[in-house]
Protein backbone atom coordinates (compact mmCIF):
# COMPACT_ATOMS: atom_id res chain seq x y z
CA UNK A 1 0.00 0.00 0.00
CA UNK A 2 1.63 2.97 -1.39
CA UNK A 3 0.17 5.27 1.84
CA UNK A 4 1.18 3.38 4.34
CA UNK A 5 4.79 3.39 2.88
CA UNK A 6 4.49 6.76 2.76
CA UNK A 7 3.85 7.15 6.63
CA UNK A 8 6.61 4.17 7.29
CA UNK A 9 9.20 6.02 5.51
CA UNK A 10 8.00 9.84 7.17
CA UNK A 11 7.47 7.83 10.03
CA UNK A 12 11.39 6.94 10.03
CA UNK A 13 12.26 10.27 9.07
CA UNK A 14 10.77 11.96 12.01
CA UNK A 15 12.21 9.78 14.22
CA UNK A 16 15.47 10.29 12.99
CA UNK A 17 15.15 13.93 13.56
CA UNK A 18 14.18 12.95 16.87
CA UNK A 19 16.96 11.35 17.71
CA UNK A 20 18.97 14.08 16.55
CA UNK A 21 17.17 16.34 18.62
CA UNK A 22 14.12 15.01 21.02
CA UNK A 23 12.79 18.24 21.24
CA UNK A 24 12.34 18.25 16.89
CA UNK A 25 8.71 20.51 17.22
CA UNK A 26 8.48 19.85 13.73
CA UNK A 27 9.35 16.26 14.01
CA UNK A 28 6.67 15.72 16.79
CA UNK A 29 3.73 17.79 15.54
CA UNK A 30 4.44 15.53 11.86
CA UNK A 31 4.46 12.59 13.84
CA UNK A 32 1.29 13.28 16.17
CA UNK A 33 -0.77 14.44 12.78
CA UNK A 34 0.60 11.18 10.97
CA UNK A 35 -1.15 9.21 14.18
CA UNK A 36 -3.99 11.14 13.63
CA UNK A 37 -4.79 10.55 9.95
CA UNK A 38 -3.99 6.79 10.55
CA UNK A 39 -6.59 6.64 13.66
CA UNK A 40 -3.78 6.01 16.24
CA UNK A 41 -5.10 8.68 18.66
CA UNK A 42 -2.78 7.16 21.50
CA UNK A 43 -0.25 7.14 19.93
CA UNK A 44 -0.78 10.86 18.17
CA UNK A 45 -1.80 11.86 21.77
CA UNK A 46 1.66 10.73 22.74
CA UNK A 47 3.97 12.82 20.30
CA UNK A 48 1.88 15.75 21.02
CA UNK A 49 1.87 15.81 24.62
CA UNK A 50 5.57 15.62 24.34
CA UNK A 51 5.78 18.95 21.68
CA UNK A 52 2.91 20.78 24.75
CA UNK A 53 5.29 20.13 27.17
CA UNK A 54 8.40 22.37 25.23
CA UNK A 55 5.31 24.56 23.71
CA UNK A 56 2.45 24.79 25.36
CA UNK A 57 0.53 26.92 23.00
CA UNK A 58 1.39 25.89 19.94
CA UNK A 59 -1.52 26.39 17.91
CA UNK A 60 -1.04 23.00 15.50
CA UNK A 61 0.32 20.60 18.61
CA UNK A 62 -3.30 22.12 20.25
CA UNK A 63 -5.50 21.54 17.20
CA UNK A 64 -4.07 17.96 16.39
CA UNK A 65 -4.07 17.23 20.40
CA UNK A 66 -8.03 18.53 20.16
CA UNK A 67 -8.44 15.93 16.62
CA UNK A 68 -6.97 12.89 18.72
CA UNK A 69 -9.37 13.51 21.31
CA UNK A 70 -12.17 14.42 19.02
CA UNK A 71 -11.16 10.46 17.17
CA UNK A 72 -11.43 8.86 20.43
CA UNK A 73 -14.51 10.50 21.58
CA UNK A 74 -16.06 9.56 17.69
CA UNK A 75 -14.85 6.11 18.01
CA UNK A 76 -15.74 5.45 21.59
CA UNK A 77 -19.25 7.71 21.69
CA UNK A 78 -17.27 9.63 24.59
CA UNK A 79 -18.63 13.49 25.34
CA UNK A 80 -15.22 13.48 27.77
CA UNK A 81 -13.18 13.73 24.88
CA UNK A 82 -15.66 15.54 22.86
CA UNK A 83 -15.58 17.91 25.75
CA UNK A 84 -11.73 17.94 25.90
CA UNK A 85 -10.88 18.53 22.06
CA UNK A 86 -13.49 21.39 22.18
CA UNK A 87 -10.96 23.18 24.59
CA UNK A 88 -8.10 22.44 22.76
CA UNK A 89 -9.27 23.74 19.53
CA UNK A 90 -10.48 27.07 21.57
CA UNK A 91 -6.60 27.22 23.01
CA UNK A 92 -5.34 26.74 18.80
CA UNK A 93 -7.94 29.41 18.24
CA UNK A 94 -6.60 31.60 20.97
CA UNK A 95 -3.33 31.80 20.14
CA UNK A 96 -3.77 32.07 16.44
CA UNK A 97 -7.32 33.43 15.39
CA UNK A 98 -6.72 33.08 12.09
CA UNK A 99 -6.29 29.09 11.80
CA UNK A 100 -9.33 28.24 10.22
CA UNK A 101 -8.65 24.24 10.38
CA UNK A 102 -9.09 24.69 13.93
CA UNK A 103 -12.41 26.92 13.13
CA UNK A 104 -13.48 23.62 11.00
CA UNK A 105 -12.38 21.25 13.81
CA UNK A 106 -13.81 23.33 16.76
CA UNK A 107 -16.96 23.65 14.28
CA UNK A 108 -17.61 19.83 14.11
CA UNK A 109 -16.86 18.84 17.33
CA UNK A 110 -20.31 21.37 18.40
CA UNK A 111 -22.11 19.93 15.39
CA UNK A 112 -21.56 16.80 17.12
CA UNK A 113 -23.22 18.08 19.98
CA UNK A 114 -25.77 19.96 18.15
CA UNK A 115 -24.79 23.42 19.34
CA UNK A 116 -26.16 24.60 15.76
CA UNK A 117 -25.14 27.89 16.12
CA UNK A 118 -22.25 27.55 17.70
CA UNK A 119 -21.09 25.17 15.06
CA UNK A 120 -22.50 27.83 12.14
CA UNK A 121 -19.86 30.41 13.47
CA UNK A 122 -16.68 28.60 13.62
CA UNK A 123 -17.56 26.74 9.84
CA UNK A 124 -18.36 30.06 8.84
CA UNK A 125 -14.84 31.89 10.33
CA UNK A 126 -13.14 29.07 8.68
CA UNK A 127 -14.94 29.45 5.31
CA UNK A 128 -14.22 33.19 5.78
CA UNK A 129 -10.65 32.80 7.11
CA UNK A 130 -10.56 30.40 3.57
CA UNK A 131 -13.10 30.71 1.22
CA UNK A 132 -11.25 27.25 -0.98
CA UNK A 133 -11.95 25.33 2.60
CA UNK A 134 -14.18 22.77 0.85
CA UNK A 135 -14.43 20.50 3.84
CA UNK A 136 -15.69 23.46 5.98
CA UNK A 137 -18.10 25.21 3.36
CA UNK A 138 -19.33 21.32 3.40
CA UNK A 139 -19.81 21.04 7.02
CA UNK A 140 -21.10 24.18 7.02
CA UNK A 141 -23.83 23.34 4.74
CA UNK A 142 -24.79 20.55 6.92
CA UNK A 143 -24.98 22.65 10.56
CA UNK A 144 -27.24 25.06 8.50
CA UNK A 145 -29.95 22.52 7.64
CA UNK A 146 -29.67 21.04 10.65
CA UNK A 147 -30.03 24.08 12.67
CA UNK A 148 -32.77 24.77 10.11
CA UNK A 149 -34.87 21.34 10.27
CA UNK A 150 -34.68 21.60 13.91
CA UNK A 151 -36.16 25.08 13.80
CA UNK A 152 -39.13 24.46 11.48
CA UNK A 153 -39.79 21.37 12.91
CA UNK A 154 -40.48 23.38 16.31
CA UNK A 155 -41.90 26.18 14.80
CA UNK A 156 -44.20 24.07 13.10
CA UNK A 157 -47.02 21.90 13.84
CA UNK A 158 -46.11 19.34 11.51
CA UNK A 159 -43.96 16.65 12.78
CA UNK A 160 -41.18 15.34 10.76
CA UNK A 161 -41.67 11.65 9.71
CA UNK A 162 -40.38 8.63 7.73
CA UNK A 163 -42.44 6.85 5.44
CA UNK A 164 -43.42 4.20 8.50
CA UNK A 165 -44.80 7.27 10.46
CA UNK A 166 -41.74 7.12 12.82
CA UNK A 167 -40.63 10.67 14.00
CA UNK A 168 -38.00 11.92 12.32
CA UNK A 169 -35.31 12.41 15.30
CA UNK A 170 -32.16 14.66 14.72
CA UNK A 171 -30.02 11.75 14.81
CA UNK A 172 -32.00 10.40 11.79
CA UNK A 173 -31.98 13.48 9.83
CA UNK A 174 -28.57 13.89 10.24
CA UNK A 175 -27.34 10.43 8.86
CA UNK A 176 -29.79 11.63 5.98
CA UNK A 177 -28.11 14.93 5.55
CA UNK A 178 -24.50 13.22 5.86
CA UNK A 179 -25.13 11.25 2.76
CA UNK A 180 -27.06 13.84 0.70
CA UNK A 181 -23.93 16.74 1.96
Amino acid sequence: NLKQSRHSDAKKNFQKALNINARNQDALNNLGAMYNELGKYDDAIKYLQMLLDIAPKQPEALNNFGTALLGIAQKNNSNSHRDQSIEFFKEAITNLPTYAVAHKNLGIALLELKDYQGAIDHLQSAVDLDPSYETARTRLTVARLRSEMIRESKNSSINLTDRAGNPLTDDLAGAILSIVS
